[in-house]
């Protein structure tokens, strides 16, 4: 009987991580978790840049021990 619950925790923990793999918060998790084909055809077909493993937090907390984690492209010309 554990199982069914311990695997509905596992799904709603990864959907978390992929909300945040690509720079969305916790409510985007919870459309994700409701309504996931529409909320997954926001990230597939929309303007979201995945940004890396839980980047959100990983910019904020600095994980990986470098400041220039992987930003995504910005559309500006490099100055000379």
């Amino acid at each position: 009987m554990i199982c069914p619950c311990i695997n509905f925790i596992f799904v709603i923990w990864v959907t978390n991580l992929i909300s945040k793999s690509f720079g969305k918060s916790e409510g985007f998790t919870v459309g994700l978790v409701l309504l996931n084909p529409i909320f997954a055809c926001i990230l597939g077909f929309g303007d979201a840049v995945y940004l890396g493993p839980s980047a959100k937090e990983a910019m904020a907390n600095n994980r990986f021990g470098s400041s220039d984690y992987h930003q995504p492209p910005t559309d500006t010309p490099p100055q000379a």
